[in-house]
């Protein structure tokens, strides 16, 4: 059961749910999510209500930011602990199954220091780059598919061309000089990570603010590192610049799939909360990549592991390379891509609300 379907329904608010419990204003910091009972039958309206509790605080507390994937992950959290305690169920089986998925989502919550406040300082302003630098990824590879896809569908484009950012002030000479210290930094990363004392943090604190930033949004490291890395190299030899058009016809089916995973994972995490719809729809245009050059196991759709490259990708990686069929492959590859986006994208929109799909796609059990 997934906690998505429960935040597209007009609830009570949380006032009215814990009554006198509600705290008007959030004044000290949320202590560490209620310990998980140990079965779901021993939820009572009363150890709900400290979970409802818990989650709303987090949310409302000013003094300290959440990282993103955790203010997505409890947001859901507290949409579901509201739809317990308001009996949101159709039977006893329904219900049973509701509140074993809390106690699932409620023990990686108490458990995952990712979901909680930070307890380092994080560098606020390495995050918001960050997110934006990944959401530049997404532009380089999947540019061609968006602007199509958005205008189609009548939503509002959104950061779906790399001139976006490239023209931001400051864009160039901030990765430019974050890059030169990363690189200046190298050997001394190395063995501040091997454990020696002896390498002060002074020395190595840009690539520290960027793990500190990377493990808050839980981004992954190694890859963020290769993106900034990458960012001014030859652009004709790197991954990061290679849209997936590129990356089929070059063959590289093994990291592509990979790459649509990470993507589909991160997707969330990095989207500002003012682009609900883009979410969805960028969503769907991995998806639609996804299953354009792999089928997926149904019992494990969502672990690029068992997925297959499809039997036809020998033909698409030829006739993207013959400059005599090209064109028209390249043309019908997208327009293949594009169709299936938008067939997900309606279908989902049918059935849920912009609220719904803008908090979903975390890979992560917390979250999905």
């Amino acid at each position: 059961m997934s906690l998505t379907r429960f935040a597209k329904r007009k609830r009570a608010s949380t006032h009215a749910i814990l009554g006198d419990l509600f705290e008007e204003e959030v004044i000290n910091i949320p202590t560490r999510g209620p310990e998980p009972p140990k079965a779901a039958d021993m939820y009572t309206e009363a150890r709900l209500k400290e979970g409802l509790l818990y989650a709303d605080t987090t949310l409302r507390y000013k003094q300290r930011k959440l990282s993103p994937l955790a203010a997505h992950c409890i947001t859901l959290y507290k949409a579901t602990m509201k739809a317990a305690l308001e009996g949101d169920w159709m039977d006893e089986e329904e219900r049973i199954a509701l509140l074993n998925t809390i106690l699932v989502y409620e023990t990686e919550i108490y458990g995952t220091r990712a979901l909680g406040f930070p307890s380092v300082t994080v560098d606020m302003n390495t995050v918001d780059r960050l997110a934006q630098l990944r959401r530049y990824v997404f532009a380089v590879r999947y540019g061609d598919y968006m602007a199509g896809v958005y205008e189609r569908l009548k939503i509002p484009a959104q950061e779906d061309s790399t001139s976006y950012f490239e023209q931001l002030p400051g864009w160039e000479r901030y990765w430019t000089d974050v890059q030169a210290e990363i690189e200046k930094e190298t050997k001394s990363w190395d063995l501040w990570k091997r454990g020696n004392k002896a390498v002060d943090e002074e020395r190595i604190k840009t690539t520290l603010a960027i793990s500190t930033a990377c493990n808050h949004m839980g981004l992954n490291f190694d890859n963020t590192i290769e993106t900034i890395r990458s960012l001014y190299a030859d652009r004709k030899s790197l991954l990061l610049h290679m849209p997936v058009l590129q990356m089929a016809r070059s063959g590289k089916w093994n990291k592509l799939r990979y790459i649509l995973q990470d993507d589909l994972r991160d997707l969330p995490v990095v989207m500002p909360p003012d682009f609900h719809k883009s979410i969805p729809a960028l969503q769907h245009i991995i998806e639609a990549v996804v299953d354009q050059y792999f089928t997926r196991a149904e019992w494990n759709d969502h672990d690029y592991n068992w997925w297959e490259p499809r039997l036809e990708n020998t033909l698409v990686s030829a006739d993207l390379k013959d400059a005599t069929t090209r064109p028209q492959a390249v043309a019908a590859e997208r327009r293949a891509v594009k169709d299936r986006a938008e067939r997900k994208f309606k279908q989902m929109v049918s059935e849920h609300s912009y609220l719904q799909l803008s908090a979903t796609r975390r890979t992560s059990v917390a979250c999905d």
